[in-house]
């Protein structure tokens, strides 16, 4: 994707960020997307500074961060690992060489080479995210169970 938006973080969390902020914070949705474009060159889906530090830990974000379909085609520096080491707990599918990778686990073991916590974390977010499917989703369920309701 050739678009790089190059921000300060004022301009970032007082323009960009705000309306994705107000919305997670007021209706605490299910499941929120990455997308395509950079981010001061970085891509937005491996972006560990809005995915977990500011939708996570600030907003308080329970629910499930995903890519956008066919993210890692967009060169070699956005890669399905690096969009789970951002905070993605669903990376939709990409590239062939994805697929390849995750066959033989490659993503895994980054993860677990470099952060154990992070291997930790990366499976308490699927067990979370096979949790919200399986209580969230059911024929005439309220919302009262979905993340970060109060």
């Amino acid at each position: 994707m050739a678009s790089d938006s190059i921000l300060s973080e004022r301009a970032l969390r007082e323009i960009y960020l705000k309306g994705f902020e107000i919305a997670v914070r007021t209706s605490s949705p299910f499941a929120i997307m990455t997308s395509y474009n950079k981010i001061n060159g970085i891509h937005a889906a491996n972006c560990y500074d809005t995915c977990t530090k500011v939708a996570r830990k600030e907003w308080g974000f329970g629910g499930l961060i995903m890519t956008d379909w066919t993210t890692t085609h967009n060169g070699p520096d956005c890669t399905a690992s690096g969009c789970m080491r951002a905070g993605n707990d669903l990376v939709m599918p990409g590239c062939e060489n994805d697929h390849q990778k995750h066959e033989r686990g490659a993503c895994f073991r980054k993860l677990a080479d470099r952060r154990p916590q992070a291997l930790r974390r990366k499976a308490g977010g699927l067990r979370h995210a096979i949790k919200l499917l399986r209580e969230g989703l059911r024929p005439g369920s309220d919302k009262s169970g979905f993340p970060g309701k109060k």
